[in-house]
């Protein structure tokens, strides 16, 4: 049988990869490449199907042996290799440190001087350009095993101002690291706000004293993301917010490596603070635009953000333009970011008073470990019902969903709006106005209490 690894590796394979996977399938007499190219040609079915086709080759390749089910484990183990193998070949191609790297790493037993020493020196060149702390200190760590092996004094000394440089990357990366530390445990928080408890404060205070002596905007920006994310006064998180607007007004040149990926991060952080606290629709999708500029950049597939852009159009009535762009769009949405697609697909046949269709889609989606779209979604499908005029099914269905909130009080983000909702639903079945208003209402929560 076909596993996870071997299918996700087929559906990854680029036009260029693929291309070369054939030409190897067409010069090769093994018959296991016949198997493969059939694989690589229908790779866009499902797995099911690729099954099939596995299982009917194997047994043309071996009949049906009592090791039928090893033989095709093993096809599927070779066909996996040969996969990876190509995807590392074009990787490399591309990626001339890592080349090098692996081509130094290769001849360290070697004894070759020579080599190993022009191999260390390219590594070391393209650290240095890319600023790219890891190739600079294997490199830094190689040349300097060379020097010790010479009885040259010219080489020690050489050998001590290595060490020097080593030191300042070793020191370097601790701090870099320190800063990826903050942010891991700041994302942990976002997940489940209960998970630090008594260390959040201190680690706010430390990453602030951190903040307010660093050099760097880059390590700047990336704190600053990691302490809007820790820091639940909302004024405090908005100046925080402001701060890193300024730092990336004033250093656009900087507009790439590590710097435009913080720059993704803090634009994330002001998507989510945006849309959780009532931001204009329009300014959102500026942002989501930004980001998803980044992405295409750095060939991120960020589900996330084009999720919110396409929520948000919707909910500004471009629906035709979302249905476009959903349509032509061939790397969002695949695998398990279907039920993204299917949510805003939803939110349009309520939208568009197709109930029927609406909760059809959301059924499966109620049940998500994605706690934010199942929420979304039972309350979506609280205000269908109560359309419907099915009342006693909305009380159900707001009870469910209180408890529901209630399991995943950890999660950070709309638990007063979410409550707030259910409580305009519970008035509007029960035929009483509903005085309340809530200040700041999530975007999309304020789209639902339309009439």
């Amino acid at each position: 049988m076909i596993g996870k690894r071997l299918y996700n590796l087929l559906q990854e394979l680029n036009a260029s990869q693929s291309k070369r996977l054939l030409h190897l399938c067409s010069v090769m007499s093994d018959k296991r490449y016949g198997v493969l190219k059939k694989l690589i040609n229908g790779k866009g079915k499902s797995q099911e199907v690729l099954n099939s086709i596995i299982r009917k080759e194997a047994l043309l390749l071996w009949g049906n042996s009592k090791e039928i089910d090893l033989k095709e484990r093993r096809l599927v183990n070779f066909f996996s290799g040969e996969i990876e193998n190509t995807v590392i070949e074009s990787f490399l191609e591309k990626k001339s440190g890592f080349r090098n790297l692996l081509l130094s790493q290769a001849f360290q037993k070697s004894g070759n001087p020579e080599l190993l020493d022009y191999y260390h020196e390219k590594v070391y060149k393209i650290g240095n350009d890319e600023n790219e702390w890891m190739f600079r200190l294997l490199s830094l760590k190689g040349k300097l095993r060379l020097k010790y092996a010479s009885v040259s004094e010219k080489r020690h000394s050489e050998a001590l101002l290595l060490n020097e440089e080593l030191y300042e990357v070793i020191t370097k990366t601790y701090e870099e690291k320190t800063i990826e530390y903050y942010n891991n445990l700041s994302n942990l928080y976002i997940e489940n706000s209960g998970i630090l408890g008594s260390r959040k404060n201190k680690l706010i205070i430390e990453i602030e004293k951190k903040m307010a002596i660093t050099p760097s905007e880059t390590e700047k920006l990336s704190m600053l993301v990691s302490l809007i994310r820790l820091i639940d006064d909302s004024n405090k998180a908005a100046k925080l917010i402001e701060e890193g607007k300024q730092i990336i007004i004033k250093h656009p040149s900087k507009d790439k490596g590590q710097f435009i990926i913080e720059k993704r991060k803090f634009l994330f952080m002001q998507l989510i603070t945006g849309f959780y606290n009532g931001k204009n629709w329009d300014e959102l999708v500026e942002i989501c635009d930004e980001v998803l500029t980044i992405n295409n950049i750095y060939n991120f597939v960020d589900n996330s953000t084009m999720f919110y852009k396409m929520l948000l159009l919707v909910i500004s009535g471009n629906e035709e333009k979302v249905l476009n762009e959903i349509k032509k769009e061939k790397f969002y949405f695949k695998g398990e970011g279907l039920v993204f697609k299917n949510f805003i697909f939803a939110v349009i046949a309520e939208k568009e008073k197709n109930f029927t269709k609406a909760l059809k889609l959301l059924q499966p989606l109620l049940y998500l470990e994605n706690y934010y779209l199942a929420l979304w979604s039972r309350i979506l499908e609280i205000r269908i019902h109560s359309f419907k005029g099915n009342e006693i099914l909305c009380e159900s269905l707001i009870v469910s969903t209180r408890k529901l909130i209630l399991k995943n009080k950890n999660k950070l983000f709309g638990k007063e709006g979410a409550n707030y909702l259910l409580n305009f639903y519970q008035h509007k079945i029960n035929n009483r106005s509903f005085v309340s208003k809530k200040d700041n209402l999530s975007t999309f929560y304020l789209f639902l209490t339309r009439d």
